[in-house]
């Protein structure tokens, strides 16, 4: 049995960040070292490395049987924040799901239909609190969950979501707001993430109508290129929309790592200053014959 460690803190912060089955990432996705959220001595206050705040999105379709290689994918630069669209699995399975130096935040499984389903993984260097959000879900028109961190600059909530597209879009606006009139009212800044099947790049009602709400709560998207390519298909369906955007403090990039059809959105915000209380490490173990 070989064993392969993996320390983030001494990752060259000049690397590109290689995911497995990428073919043509290093356009998509080059940390510069200006801009890099990996830990650094010029990071150091108090003893403690600090690092922007970074978020992971993707919809995986369905978390079975890809748990190991999405955590082998993202093992160079760890985001502080998963979340997962469609994870296709029952409470009690998606329970026993482990990620190591992650906790499970929160989550919304489906009871009544088949796969669907949204949860938030959180670093364990980070303390948070689940916001509960379950009364304003409904199974296939929204499908949500929530997640607070009370950091030194303030409160900061994300929210995690999918849409089916077969659900009540009308249905699923009216509990959207409400949801995020709750989830707002204590919070600074709030980050919205998930699959909403609505293409943000077509001018329909649908999509005019959602921008329109985000915009009440001083969201605005921050993706600008594809996450869905399928056959002939090219849409944006997945974001991720923040308030309090400052210039030159968010990068969002493109990341292709072969497990769905949908490419993961990585987010780095610059301006929430994150303690790292402690430096993580990753173990793999590769078993030979």
């Amino acid at each position: 049995m070989g064993k392969l460690n993996i320390n983030n803190q001494e990752t060259s912060v000049s690397d590109v960040f290689w995911p497995q089955h990428s073919t043509d990432f290093s356009n998509q996705f080059l940390f510069k070292s200006s801009e890099n959220y990996a830990l650094t001595n010029s990071g150091l206050t108090s003893g403690f490395p600090k690092q922007g705040l970074t978020i992971f999105h993707q919809n995986i379709r369905g978390l079975k049987n890809k748990a190991e290689e999405l955590m082998n994918n993202i093992t160079t630069n760890l985001p502080l924040v998963l979340c997962l669209t469609e994870h296709h699995l029952e409470s009690n399975q998606l329970d026993s799901v482990h990620f190591s130096n992650y906790k499970l935040g929160a989550k919304f499984c489906r009871i009544i239909y088949r796969k669907g389903g949204v949860c938030i993984y959180v670093h364990e260097s980070l303390q948070f609190s689940t916001v509960e959000i379950q009364k304003y879900c409904k199974e296939k028109d929204l499908e949500a969950c929530s997640v607070r961190f009370h950091l030194q600059t303030g409160i900061i909530s994300i929210v995690n979501l999918y849409r089916s597209p077969l659900g009540n879009f009308n249905h699923f606006l009216n509990e959207l707001e409400i949801l995020l009139e709750f989830v707002s009212r204590n919070s600074m800044r709030l980050i919205v993430c998930g699959d909403f099947n609505v293409n943000f790049n077509d001018d329909t009602p649908h999509r005019r109508s959602l921008i329109s709400l985000l915009a009440t709560f001083g969201l605005y998207g921050t993706v600008d290129f594809p996450t869905r390519i399928h056959n002939n298909s090219i849409t944006k369906i997945d974001n991720i929309s923040v308030n309090s955007i400052k210039q030159n403090s968010i990068n969002v990039y493109r990341w292709i790592n072969g497990l769905s059809d949908h490419d993961v959105q990585f987010l780095v915000l610059h301006d929430i200053k994150i303690r790292i209380d402690k430096i993580f490490f990753i173990h793999i173990e590769v078993l030979t014959n």
